[in-house]
């Protein structure tokens, strides 16, 4: 799938430099981005925005990324979600989530490699839903 296809990508994270990073990076990929703050913030962009895939951190003020993992899979059933953390573990995570980024411990490489699966899958999908 072609970047061009991809109408936006979530990130969420408390933290300004780590979520304006990850968004350089994905940017760099040819990806659009924008990003949000907390979890209230990113819920108010996934009801204004169509967007493809969420990034989000899990530890975040006044709604962690747990809470809003959660809502996402109640309003979006079918919205990727990477979770990440530098804190918690994969064994710590929801199983809704689609993948794992540990902060820190993983490269962006890895990440960009996670979002690309994961846009790609959803993608085909998509086209089997519609040829169905």
């Amino acid at each position: 799938m072609s970047n061009e296809q991809i109408s936006q990508i979530l990130v969420v994270d408390d933290q300004k430099p780590v979520s304006e990073t990850i968004a350089m990076v994905l940017r760099s990929e040819g990806y659009t981005v924008c990003t949000a703050d907390n979890g209230r913030d990113a819920l108010l962009r996934l009801k204004d925005t169509p967007l493809q895939l969420v990034i989000s951190d899990l530890t975040m003020p006044r709604m962690s990324g747990f809470e809003l993992i959660s809502a996402i899979r109640w309003r979006f059933p079918r919205m990727p979600v990477i979770a990440m953390s530098g804190t918690y573990t994969i064994d710590q995570i929801p199983r809704s989530v689609d993948a794992f980024y540990a902060k820190g411990r993983m490269s962006p490489e890895r990440l960009i490699s996670m979002v690309k699966e994961l846009l790609s899958r959803q993608y085909h999908r998509r086209r089997h839903l519609q040829a169905a």
